[in-house]
């Protein structure tokens, strides 16, 4: 049990390019909400990004704001093949890819935790040809009719920061691997502090030095960079022995 691995990953921010914002902003920039939820859900996000980036946001506002954000996507009958249609288009990392299938060829378990949307990541995983190679997606579940419109959530399924490394946890049981050989790579200081298990086998990917400091409060390394070569080094460095 102690000589293996298993790796958890952030998904927004850290598998996808910070341009995006979050798969959220593409759903709700590209047709998947009225302009109406489109205008409602910038001010939630501004409102609660902004506590986020003073250290304010509590569990009850992570929990609100996901709820409420699922309630949009309700109210503008959003459906499941909208998703796929909208997030087509949304690459990953560069290297991301390479860096999944070098895990595979070692046998190490992959999952991805994510303060997000089940079948947002889903959509991307397998519109880029790699779902196969991750495991579990732990992340808010959206429920639907027959026709595949939005009509709920499975509020057991919801994912935030304050217990990702419950899930992190779950996901090495499952797995048969000690908790000290989770493996985690994350993106953001507030939102990956729980990621995996111990400080010195979490890494964080930052798109300037400033972001760098702030993530080493919390993160063993930091890679500065904009591709996922540094990450996928970082993590066969620890796989391998290196």
């Amino acid at each position: 049990m102690d000589g293996k691995w298993a790796v958890v990953f952030d998904f927004d921010g850290t598998l996808i390019p910070k341009s995006y914002g979050s798969l959220y902003d593409v759903i709700d920039s590209n047709g998947g909400v009225t302009a109406e939820c489109h205008e409602r859900a910038k001010e939630m996000r501004k409102y609660y990004l902004a506590l986020a980036h003073a250290g304010k946001l509590t569990k009850k506002h992570q929990e609100k704001w996901l709820v409420d954000s699922l309630n949009i996507y309700i109210s503008s009958g959003l459906t499941v093949p909208r998703i796929r249609e909208i997030l087509s288009g949304v690459s990953l990392r560069p290297g991301v890819k390479e860096c999944l299938l070098e895990l595979r060829v070692r046998n190490v378990p992959v999952a991805v935790v994510s303060y997000g949307v089940f079948q947002f990541i889903d959509s991307v995983l397998r519109s880029n040809g790699v779902r196969n190679l991750v495991r579990r997606v732990y992340s808010a579940n959206l429920e639907t009719d027959d026709s595949g419109a939005v009509n709920g959530f499975s509020e057991n399924t919801f994912v935030f920061p304050f217990n990702k490394g419950k899930c992190s946890r779950d996901f090495a049981d499952n797995c048969d691997v000690s908790y000290r050989n989770i493996l985690a790579v994350g993106d953001s200081p507030s939102g990956d502090r729980q990621l995996g298990y111990l400080k010195e086998n979490r890494l964080g990917i930052a798109g300037d030095k400033m972001e760098k400091e702030r993530l080493l409060s919390v993160m063993g390394s930091v890679a500065v960079t904009e591709t996922f070569q540094p990450a996928t080094r970082w993590l066969l460095g620890k796989i391998d022995g290196r």
